[in-house]
C-alpha cells in the first residue's frame, strides 16, 4: 500500500495542514508502507506528479487529499482544484481517494469576503466529498454536513486532531513541573483582554513563569513586573516538544465550538499540559467538559485537581493519537 498526500504546501513554513499530513506519512512509513507529500505548486504540476506515480506504482495506491480552501484559493473556494480532482478519478478510477476535511467552508458578516463566497466553498466542498471513497474530519458537526454529500458507499470518520509535536508516553504530573504557562502568540495577544486572562490564570494557579511561543510581541508591563517572562521565537518540533513537557499549563485562546481542530490543544494534551481555555466557560465540545478536560479563565481556583484534568484529557486524546488516526486512515482506506 502507497499513500500520496497532496498538500498546500511543503513545510516549512509553519502549516498546520502540512504539518499534520507530514505526521500522518512519517506514521504509514513506521508501519512500512510508502507515504510521500505532493506539495500543491499548481493544478497541472501535481496533477501529473499523482497521476505518474499512480502509473509507476504496483502498490494499491491511495491518494489523500488535505483539505482547507484557503490552502489552495486566495478566496477558499478552489473550483480548478476540483476540476482537476475529476480528471484524475476519470482517469484512475481504481486509486482510491480519502479526503481529509481539515475545514469546510467559511461564514461571517456581510461586509466580510468570506460571507459572499461561502456559497462557492460550500460547492467545493461538497464537489470533493462527492468525489471521494472515503472522508476524515476533525469535527463532529464537519462529520454531520459531508455525510449529506458523499456517495452511498463512502465512510466518514470524526477524529479530532493529534499533536504535530509528538506525544509523551508518559508526561510528569502537573505539580511536578515548573510553575509554567505556556502561551502561544498570534492575533490574541493583540488583544487587552487576553493578557488580562494570562495574568489571572497566572495569579490563580500560583504560576510563576510565562512562556510566550512566537514570534516577538510586546508583552504588558504589569506582566512582566510581576513574572518571569521568557519569549523563544518559533520552534521546531523537537525543540517544541522540551517546552511542552515542562509547562504545567497553557493558555488557549480559541472557539470552543472548533475545540476538535486546534492544534496547539492535541499538543497541551498529549505532554500533559493542562489547558485554560479564555472562552471555554460552561463549554462541552467534541467530548470535551469544562472542569474536566480544562480549565477556564472564567472560573478559576487554586483548588483545581490539576492531575484529574490531565488524566481526562489523556484518556479524551488517546483514542484519536497519531498510532489510532493513522489506524484509521488504513481503515477508512480499505473498507
Amino acid at each position: 500500500m502507497r499513500w500520496l498526500h497532496l498538500i498546500p504546501r511543503q513545510p516549512p513554513p509553519v502549516c498546520g495542514v502540512a504539518d499534520y499530513a507530514r505526521c500522518l506519512s512519517g506514521a504509514f512509513q513506521t508501519r512500512g508502507m510508502g507515504s510521500a507529500l505532493v506539495p500543491f505548486k499548481s493544478e497541472a504540476d501535481w496533477r501529473e506528479v499523482m497521476l505518474a506515480a499512480s502509473r509507476e506504482s504496483t502498490d494499491n495506491m491511495i491518494w489523500v487529499l488535505h483539505y482547507s480552501g484557503y490552502g489552495y484559493a486566495k478566496r477558499g473556494a478552489p473550483l480548478g482544484l476540483l476540476r482537476s480532482m475529476r480528471e484524475m478519478r476519470r482517469e484512475r478510477p481504481q486509486t482510491r481517494l480519502v479526503t481529509m476535511f481539515h475545514e469546510l467552508f467559511a461564514g461571517g458578516a456581510p461586509w466580510t469576503s468570506a460571507f459572499w463566497f461561502s456559497m462557492l466553498q460550500r460547492h467545493a466542498a461538497a464537489g470533493l466529498a462527492r468525489l471521494s471513497d472515503a472522508a476524515v474530519t476533525n469535527r463532529r458537526d464537519s462529520a454531520v454536513w459531508l455525510r449529506k454529500h458523499l456517495t452511498k458507499n463512502a465512510d466518514v470518520s470524526a477524529l479530532p486532531v493529534f499533536s504535530n509535536f509528538g506525544e509523551d508516553a508518559a508526561p510528569k504530573l502537573p505539580m511536578a513541573r515548573p510553575a509554567r504557562l505556556m502561551a502561544f502568540g498570534g492575533g490574541p495577544a493583540r488583544r487587552p483582554d487576553f493578557w488580562l486572562q494570562v495574568e489571572a490564570a497566572m495569579n490563580q494557579l500560583s504560576l510563576s513563569e510565562l512562556v510566550m511561543v512566537s514570534h516577538p510581541i510586546t508583552v504588558p508591563e504589569s506582566i512582566r513586573a510581576r513574572f518571569v517572562v521568557r519569549q523563544t521565537g518559533v520552534l521546531e518540533p523537537a525543540a517544541m516538544a522540551e517546552e511542552l513537557r515542562s509547562s504545567r499549563c497553557g493558555i488557549l485562546d480559541y472557539n470552543p465550538d472548533y475545540l476538535g481542530k486546534s492544534g496547539v490543544l492535541a499538543a497541551y494534551a498529549a505532554h500533559g499540559v493542562v489547558p485554560v481555555l479564555t472562552q471555554g466557560h460552561g463549554v462541552i465540545s467534541e467530548g470535551l467538559t469544562e472542569g474536566r478536560h480544562f480549565l477556564s479563565t472564567a472560573d478559576l481556583k487554586s483548588t483545581h485537581d490539576l492531575e484529574g484534568v490531565q488524566n481526562r484529557l489523556r484518556e479524551w486524546y488517546a483514542p484519536h493519537s497519531l498510532e489510532m488516526t493513522a489506524r484509521e486512515y488504513v481503515r477508512v482506506a480499505t473498507a
